[in-house]
Parts: C-alpha cells; structure tokens; sequence
C-alpha cells in the first residue's frame, strides 16, 4: 500500500508541472510575396487600386480608328490607355515600336505617331516584322512607390501623317501594330 501512495504522490507532483499554467505562449509565423511588374491595354482608364480588380481589367487587343482632322490638321485619336501594376517599388522602363498602317490590297502606307500620357513615343515605321522594327529609345520610365502595391495608367493616342493619309489608296483593310515592351529598372 506504501508502494501505491508513493507512486501516487510521484504521479500527482510530476503532472503538476504538466498542468501549470504559463504567463505567456507565442507563435512565429513567416510568409513571402512574390515580386511583379504587369501591364495591360485597355479600352477605357480603370478604377482600381487593388490587385484583383487590376487583374479583371478586359484586354484592348484590336481598335478601329477613324480619321478626323480640325482645320486641316489630323486630330489626336484616343486608342486605350496602358495600366501597369507593379509591387517591386522599382521603375518600369517602356519603350514602343510601331508599323505603318498597311493593306495586302494597296501599296501604300500610312505613317502615325503614337503618344503615350504626354510623351511622343514613337513614329511608325514601314518594316511590318516586329524583329526589324527600330525601338524607342524608353519612352517614360513608370514611377513606382518603395514597398507599396503601384497602380497606374497613362493614355494612349495616336496622330495620323496627315499627308500619308490624304495620299494613300482608297481601302477598308489597314492594318498597324503598336508593340509595347517593358523592363524594371
């Protein structure tokens, strides 16, 4: 019976030392986030500030301009605007190529100038390859905020040479491509 009360007591005293109550308990909890830069044409400026809207933004891929000049002087043509969303707090250097407005059913070309915000990007050019185009030297560097989710937009327009378009054949199928290529700097 002693043996009994004394592996009791041995119990009781060793599950005190489970059963105690501590001050305070922590827990360390680590994560990551990826870095990225990200730019999308769209047709109208967005309204967002968050990475998911940002994502949601509808694509501008194809837009059809129609030519208008005021007192014989080719009007600006608003074609979408550019977004870019980047979390790296670094800057995104941008540059442009663009081909001249062509048609597989006339030869002619028609020459444009693209601007994006405020800034004369870059004239079009004859060579429809993308590889042979000359690129812009960069035509904006996107400002970005240190360590905070950046979201911004810029206009794009687009001014047909007035002279290559009065000069050109008459056609319903011309055709450019504006090419944007992005880098962090």
């Amino acid at each position: 019976m002693k043996k009994t009360i004394a592996i009791l007591l041995v119990l009781v005293i060793g599950m005190a030392g489970v059963f105690a109550a501590t001050d305070a308990a922590s827990l360390e909890l680590k994560t990551s986030v990826s870095g990225f830069n990200k730019i999308i044409l769209s047709a109208t400026t967005p309204s967002t500030s968050t990475y998911e809207a940002f994502n949601l933004l509808a694509p501008l891929t194809t837009k059809t301009l129609v030519y208008t000049e005021t007192e014989g002087v080719a009007d600006a043509l608003d074609v979408g605007h550019l977004n870019y969303m980047t979390n790296k707090g670094v800057g995104i250097s941008l540059t442009i190529a663009a081909t001249d407005f062509s048609s597989e059913d006339t030869e002619t070309d028609i020459s444009y100038t693209v601007k994006l915000g405020t800034n004369t990007a870059v004239v079009s050019q004859t060579p429809d390859v993308y590889a042979s185009l000359a690129q812009s030297t960069p035509a904006i560097t996107l400002a970005a905020v240190a360590e905070v989710l950046t979201i911004d937009s810029l206009p794009i327009s687009v001014t047909i040479n007035k002279s290559s378009y009065d000069n050109a054949a008459a056609d319903t199928n011309y055709v450019a491509n504006v090419y944007f290529t992005y880098s962090t700097t």
